[in-house]
């Protein structure tokens, strides 16, 4: 073999060496890359967590939603006269419920008596507000009342939802009054009551309008 012809090999193969460090490297390179925007943007993850549980909540407040039974939608609701669900405390009453009922923490604690307050329902869950449905019995009539609340526990609208009210004074004392509620998928929200129907909207803020 004359020495042209062995420079020639010498060379060939320094240049398939470097090309395939070149390589090496460039498939490092990005293996890196997809590692970063992974760690950057964990929403590209391939174990992508479910959004209603990457939201932030205050701690006490997820307590509290927590307590309520998640529901799909669409959502009804027929009244009935008694309600078996777990009590809503006093101290939960006067943090979440009392602007709903327009009564302060000294008010709910005389209401004790004669009246229960229930956890009912969860059947909306958005990254920006929840919605609540919970139950107050009072003097053998039962009251379903739709509240909105932001992440921090702040109510935002709220609505009575569905009743079976007993009437106990006047001419129609001891007639019975029933109003329903639903929400469809479309956070369309209708309350019926002896053939009135009246028709609301949770829009995407959380509060409930009239339509």
């Amino acid at each position: 073999m004359n020495k042209l012809a062995l420079c020639r090999i010498v060379v060939l193969f320094i240049i398939i060496s470097c090309n395939s460090k070149n390589s090496e490297n460039n498939n490092n390179t990005v293996d890196e890359i997809v590692e970063i925007e992974k760690e950057e943007n964990p929403d590209n993850a391939e174990t992508k967590g479910n959004e209603e549980f990457q939201v932030k909540l205050d701690a006490a407040f997820s307590q509290f939603l927590g307590k309520f039974e998640k529901v799909d939608l669409p959502y009804k609701i027929e009244p009935e006269e008694t309600l078996d669900f777990d009590n809503i405390s006093l101290d939960e009453q006067a943090e979440y419920l009392s602007k709903a009922e327009d009564l302060n923490k000294e008010e709910l604690k005389q209401m004790e008596d004669y009246a229960k307050f229930f956890y009912i329902s969860n059947p909306v869950r958005t990254k920006k507000f929840n919605a609540v449905v919970y139950g107050r019995s009072e003097m053998g009539s039962t009251y379903y009342l739709l509240c909105t609340f932001n992440n921090s526990g702040k109510l935002i609208s709220s609505i009575d939802f569905a009743m079976h009210q007993l009437i106990g004074a006047g001419p129609q004392a001891g007639q019975e009054f029933i109003m329903t509620g639903e929400i469809d998928k479309n956070l369309k929200v209708t309350t019926t009551s002896d053939g009135k129907i009246s028709n609301y909207l949770i829009n995407e803020e959380g509060k409930i309008v009239k339509r």
